[in-house]
């Protein structure tokens, strides 16, 4: 890939407009209708098409959580290693660890996103007879 074409690819990239481009990449070129029939056979150039699929890769990864992100970021909320910054009404930043509510709802989305919500305890049984201390204590019985 020549040098031009780098230039025309990476204007691509950031505007997706091929006519654009190929004007940045070729200044010597005046007429916009000249600029877009060679961009698109630039565009048509599998060096070109390859470099550019690899950027806009690049690009997409930089920029989008994907699922372990957001795995990292419900896990630190639920375990309360996040904080948000308040700012009172003199203007002045506090720190404030994250709230309970929002704890148990990131621990809900963490356990949907595994799958964990959608699973039925399996083997757990409660015996009525374990909870009669409990019953007693609240001036009751298990058993009623």
């Amino acid at each position: 890939m020549t040098p031009s074409q780098r230039v025309f690819a990476d204007e691509y990239i950031k505007t997706r407009n091929a006519t654009r481009a190929y004007l940045a990449a070729y200044p010597k070129c005046k007429s916009e209708n000249s600029a877009g029939v060679s961009a698109k056979a630039l565009l048509r150039n599998p060096k070109i098409l390859e470099y550019i699929d690899a950027e806009l890769e690049k690009l997409h990864n930089a920029t989008i959580a994907d699922a372990a992100e957001i795995m990292s970021f419900y896990t630190g909320v639920m375990r309360g290693e996040t904080v948000e910054v308040l700012i009172d009404n003199r203007g002045e930043e506090h720190e404030v660890p994250s709230r309970m509510s929002d704890r148990l709802s990131a621990a809900d989305k963490l356990a949907k996103m595994l799958g964990a919500a959608d699973k039925k305890a399996e083997g757990v049984s409660v015996d009525v007879e374990d909870l009669s201390p409990l019953a007693e204590l609240l001036g009751g019985s298990a058993h009623e």
